[in-house]
């Protein structure tokens, strides 16, 4: 009876742990497949430029970014995230260049994401172009 409470407890135990750690990490997933959803449900290619990098302690390095839709300008925040790593490579030498995004037609506010790296394009089923390969250079060189 003793071996099987101690069993019981260890199990709670992975249990409590395997929550904890793992609903952040699912609702985060659940967050980016609804905002990738939303972003090509009615999906625009516009032309923005990146006026900043920001890589605050504790958050993924960013750029930020400005666009032009329907006669209104937006701003937009991308972070390293699924880059493996790549905007830190590219920080001082984006400021002022220009970059395709993609934009909900219906909420450019909300859903849109500048696309820098091959796997920005991957990400959208989108081929990689041959302006940007450049950029690609550059971090072949990093890694």
């Amino acid at each position: 009876m003793l071996k099987s409470n101690k069993t019981l407890r260890k199990f709670l135990n992975v249990l409590i742990v395997f929550v904890v750690l793992g609903l952040p990490l699912y609702i985060g997933h659940m967050n980016g497949k609804k905002f990738d959803s939303n972003l090509l449900k009615d999906s625009v290619i516009t032309n923005g430029t990146i006026f900043d990098y920001e890589h605050v302690i504790k958050h993924s390095p960013a750029f930020k970014y400005r666009f032009d839709l329907d006669g209104n300008t937006y701003q937009g925040e991308s972070s390293n995230e699924g880059n493996g790593g790549a905007y830190p490579a590219l920080s001082s030498r984006l400021i002022g260049k220009s970059f395709p995004v993609i934009a909900s037609k219906s909420d450019p506010k909300t859903y849109n994401k500048i696309l820098i790296t091959p796997a920005d394009f991957e990400n959208y089923k989108l081929q990689y172009p041959d302006s940007l390969k450049w950029v690609k250079i550059i971090l072949d060189n990093v890694r």
